[in-house]
């Protein structure tokens, strides 16, 4: 395990993410609850996978977030699913902050737009 996967690893668990990790790179998960009511919730499942290779001392990112609604909302509210985004953005810099410090270079793979499920 190089220094910058436990750097990374370190990082995003004091951020509140749930981090798995093998030999060649880590993938972490967090439920951001936007909104909830009486019969139901609205919240975001955020996902990051981070693949390091040690040779080229490559960090390719990528990232996907799911959207899950249950029950029915209450008239006149309204919640906006962009709103957990914001921890993506926030852990993205934070890992392409970290690759720099190490030397390393950061990729990025075209995220994948939100997905709404509805139950």
């Amino acid at each position: 395990m190089s220094s910058l996967q436990t750097s990374l690893l370190k990082t995003l668990s004091a951020s509140g993410w749930l981090v798995r990790s093998d030999g060649s790179g880590i993938s972490a998960e967090r439920e951001e609850l936007l909104s909830k009511w009486l019969f139901g919730k609205h919240s975001v499942s955020l996902r990051l996978e981070l693949k390091l290779n040690d040779v080229s001392k490559t960090v390719t990112y990528s990232e996907s977030a799911v959207e899950e609604k249950t029950g029915w909302l209450p008239p006149g509210r309204r919640v906006d699913p962009l709103i957990g985004m914001a921890e993506h953005e926030e852990a993205r810099l934070s890992i392409e902050k970290q690759a720099k410090k190490f030397r390393w270079i950061f990729e990025e793979k075209v995220a994948v737009p939100a997905l709404e499920i509805e139950k």
